[in-house]
């Protein structure tokens, strides 16, 4: 047999597979093959294997594979391969592996050391995410595609950082030359808390932080241009951000979660928050808005409250009380500062012409104020109208007595 199909024997659970006897002449294992089985303890590979496919072995976050003799002539190991496995101690690949798929040894705690082999051309997304306990790699020398330094993992070229591992504690000092952090190169590296970051950086990838649950602060150079998505996604301890002179995007989920942020201030040069960039930041009291910022996406400083998300660890009330939104600033998105139950105050600047539909629910609002200069829109009896009158936005809530509306009146918005 050279091929074990497709879910050959998905999910036999603990009552199921214990041990598997390959034969000679296997030369691939398919997706999903054995994936599910948590009674697996031990693998020994054929020496004819060439490949593992995506999910192979997986067990989330519960396997009990200790033990694992991969062959010599191995040379892909898919996504997900061996996901929650219980590998001990160090990890070393046989020299002819090329790939290791994308989040291919994720969850496996038990790792303490990973040796990439020389033959390693591609390392998928994430291939290690929640490895916490690996505190060092290694690199088989003659690779030609990865380059180590301080067991931090680069391109050959020293050009982009890939990964740290997960149980790195001492600081990081990444090297002048360096241009970007990668996609989830710190992700869950839990301990760390001090970077020191290369004048020549200019891009940080997506998750490139994101749970560092022990990070207390971060500045982000003026070389930089870009930060990915979810850069510092539920950083729960982050206390101080300041972000450089280069960035002109705060990119969406970017710093989502980050429950002990108190202040933030969003410099000139930044133009654009993109949705649910600061949502759940819900220790935030203070937030300054300065010149130059054009938009303000969907959900962008949405307060999840214990109510309305019970799994997300952030306090019961909000603390931000009043904002004043810069005369640059043109659009805001919908649910955009929406149960920030705290905000009673808000300033309207000139150059406000769109405002999306619950822009501003179940915030306590008792005060409504816009620049005069805006001939966008118009306020009259705490109610918000385009210039001209035609359409109702939004309103104070809880508004008393009789109320007159404009003649002018055609729409009223949700």
């Amino acid at each position: 047999m050279k091929k074990i199909g497709d879910y050959a024997c998905y999910y036999h659970n603990d009552g199921g597979i214990a041990t598997i006897d390959f034969n000679e002449g296997l030369e691939e294992i398919g997706d999903y093959a054995f994936a599910s089985n948590i009674a697996l303890t031990t693998l020994k590979f054929p020496s004819s294997l060439k490949k593992i496919g995506n999910n192979a072995f997986s067990c989330y976050t519960e396997g009990n594979i200790q033990s694992v003799t991969f062959n010599e002539g191995l040379k892909i190991i898919g996504d997900y391969a061996f996901t929650g496995a219980y590998f001990k101690d160090t990890l070393t690949l046989p020299t002819t592996v090329t790939t290791i798929g994308a989040y291919c040894f994720a969850n496996c705690t038990a790792i303490t050391k990973f040796v990439f082999p020389k033959s390693l051309t591609s390392l998928g997304s994430n291939a290690f995410a929640g490895a916490t306990g690996i505190l060092s790699i290694d690199l088989d020398e003659g690779n030609t595609t990865f380059a180590l330094k301080d067991d931090i993992l680069y391109t050959k070229d020293m050009k982009t950082v890939v990964m740290c591992p997960s149980g790195r504690t001492e600081p990081v000092i990444i090297p002048e030359g360096t241009t970007k952090i990668g996609d989830y190169a710190f992700y869950m590296v839990d301990e760390c808390q001090k970077y020191t970051l290369p004048s020549t950086l200019t891009a940080i990838g997506h998750d490139a932080f994101a749970l560092c649950y022990g990070l207390r602060s971060f500045t982000i150079p003026d070389s930089v241009l870009t930060i990915g998505s979810n850069c510092f996604d539920r950083d729960e301890k982050m206390a101080s951000i300041v972000f450089g002179k280069g960035i002109k995007t705060i990119p969406e989920y970017a710093f989502a979660e980050c429950s002990s942020l108190t202040a933030i201030e969003i410099p000139s040069n930044i133009e654009h928050i993109e949705k649910e960039a600061f949502s759940g930041c819900s220790s935030l009291s203070s937030l300054t808005f300065n010149e130059g910022l054009k938009d303000i996406g969907d959900g962008a400083f949405y307060f999840y409250n214990s109510s309305s998300d019970e799994d997300v660890s952030v306090g019961t009330k909000a603390k931000l009380t009043s904002l004043v939104l810069p005369d640059s600033l043109t659009t805001l998105g919908k649910n955009c500062f929406a149960s920030q139950d705290a905000l009673t105050d808000v300033t309207f600047g000139s150059g406000l012409t769109n405002i999306g539909v619950s822009a501003f629910a179940d915030c306590p609002l008792t005060s409504l104020s816009l620049s005069a200069s805006n001939k966008k829109l118009s306020v009259e009896n705490n109610i918000l109208y385009d210039y001209s009158k035609t359409k109702a936005i939004f309103s104070l809530p809880n508004l008393q007595g009789s109320l007159n509306l404009p003649s002018t009146l055609t729409e009223i918005e949700p």
